[in-house]
């Protein structure tokens, strides 16, 4: 966990990511995205037209008296709400379904990645790091992208078309509504690597988490065993506490723009309000103006403040992209060596020539190992534990490759055949039992997909196990 964890440093930087994302993600969807862009636009020119009827009501009502014309307005805001509600509902449906593929697509590439590492690659990192990569990294990647689609589609529109709407009814008093702005920027970039490094500490806490709970319900017969229930609350509770702790110093970060952000907006609506009542009373302005100026300042409010913090969501969401990224990135420890030629077996005669291994560099297991296991002969390896027998099996199976020497099977150089023929050519029986989600029967036929149901059948008398599956409810269709 160290080490991914260390990986999570600025050296990528926001724009970089994005760029990336868009690229890699985002680009093969780009149809749906500009049909959700061009709905997004729709929605925000309805918010738009709405403030801007707003002032042509208060004048027919006001100034002209006249009904017949208010009832017409009446009509059009009707229809311009739910063109405006049809769009907004296409552009959600359109973003999810996109963002569901997404995620979908960056699951099976992140198992896919796993799949291609070999063991050293999970020996020193939890599983629980890799559920946790996965179920957050594949989701901000979504997340993300919609974040950035809805910025520019929903609000930055909504905002360009309710700033036309000010300008049209008074460009004065749209410069007070302006002056916001550089102060609102310059506070929040402030708050950004803030933002992100409490991100980080809030994902390495919650694979803590998941970690613990992982070991107790896998461990729960040592658990219960040895009375280490209270033990398990204990870690639990300590990184429970340590999340708690870092989610309230986000809550507080990711939140301190909005005292700011509301103090700002209420002093420029003071000012355009004693602005706006000053031409209406003295200077003969027309109600509506004002009316409709301060309904589009009011609407602006909102996407503005969307706006303003999109710099700290996107570095909050990028810190899953960037776990995510960090494995798929990742060399693969098994690449693809299916051009090599297959094992061919003859006798099956196994052969360690010299063999060296280390899981780490400067504690070897093996030192220069050479031993014969001729074929039809029972040869066992005998040691104490830690000895290197499930090493020996490890390297054979090409779980690991040897750092010298060679290991030759009827004469062949396993490191020069390709894996798949290799373990397909080779029964292996582990020290820990693991049974995948699924029936008995999906189970035994894991060693041969294409078995027949004698053949499963068979292999099951054969390990002593084909009287208490019968004796099951559901036989061989137990789960």
């Amino acid at each position: 966990m160290k080490a991914f964890t260390a990986g999570l440093s600025d050296h990528s930087s926001t724009f970089a990511m994005v760029r990336r994302l868009l690229a890699d993600e985002a680009l093969q969807h780009w149809r749906r995205y500009a049909v959700a862009f061009m709905l997004m636009g729709i929605a925000a020119a309805g918010t738009a037209l709405s403030a801007y009827l707003l002032g042509t009501m208060t004048n027919e009502a006001y100034v002209n008296r006249n009904y017949h014309g208010i009832v017409v307005i009446g009509f059009i805001a009707a229809a311009i709400f739910a063109v405006k509600g049809l769009a907004t509902y296409g552009a959600a449906v359109m973003l999810s379904s996109i963002g569901n593929r997404i995620i979908a697509d960056n699951q099976r590439r992140m198992l896919d990645k796993l799949l291609r590492q070999n063991m050293a690659f999970f020996a020193d990192r939890h599983s629980s790091e890799f559920i946790a990569r996965l179920t957050t990294g594949a989701t901000a990647v979504s997340h993300v992208i919609n974040l950035l689609v809805t910025a520019f589609g929903r609000d930055l529109m909504s905002l360009l078309g309710l700033s036309l709407v000010m300008v049209i009814q008074d460009p004065v008093m749209s410069l007070m509504g302006f002056i916001m702005a550089p102060p609102a920027l310059f506070f929040l970039r402030k708050l950004i690597r803030r933002v992100r490094s409490i991100a980080r500490m809030q994902f390495t806490g919650g694979t803590r988490i998941i970690e613990t709970m992982q070991e107790a319900l896998q461990g729960m017969r040592l658990v219960k065993a040895f009375g280490l229930e209270d033990e398990m609350r204990r870690r639990l509770a300590k990184s429970v506490a340590e999340v708690e702790h870092e989610s309230n110093k986000m809550a507080r970060a990711a939140n301190r723009a909005s005292p700011l952000m509301e103090t700002l907006g209420g002093f420029t609506i003071a000012l355009a309000t004693i602005y706006g009542g000053y031409r209406v009373i003295e200077t003969g302005a027309t109600p509506g103006e004002f009316v409709s100026f301060l309904a589009a300042f009011l609407l602006a409010y909102e996407p503005a403040k969307r706006l303003a913090r999109l710099n700290i969501d996107l570095n909050n969401n990028l810190v899953g992209v960037r776990v995510l990224y960090e494995v798929i990135d990742s060399p693969s420890g098994e690449p693809s060596d299916d051009g090599l030629p297959p094992l061919k077996l003859t006798t099956a005669r196994l052969e360690f020539a010299d063999v060296h291994f280390a899981y780490h560099a400067g504690t070897p297991v093996l030192r220069g190992m050479s031993f014969v296991a001729q074929p039809g002969k029972l040869t066992a390896l005998v040691g104490p534990s830690g000895g290197g027998k499930s090493t020996v099996l490890s390297l054979i199976l090409r779980f690991y490759d040897a750092d010298a020497g060679s290991i030759l099977i009827d004469g062949q150089d396993i490191a020069t055949v390709s894996r798949r023929s290799l373990r397909e050519e080779t029964a292996y029986v582990g020290q820990i039992v693991h049974l995948f989600r699924g029936t008995i029967r999906e189970n035994i036929a894991l060693g041969r997909l294409d078995a027949s149901e004698a053949e499963i059948v068979a292999a099951a008398k054969a390990a002593h196990a084909h009287d208490f599956i019968l004796a099951l409810p559901a036989g061989y269709d137990a789960q």
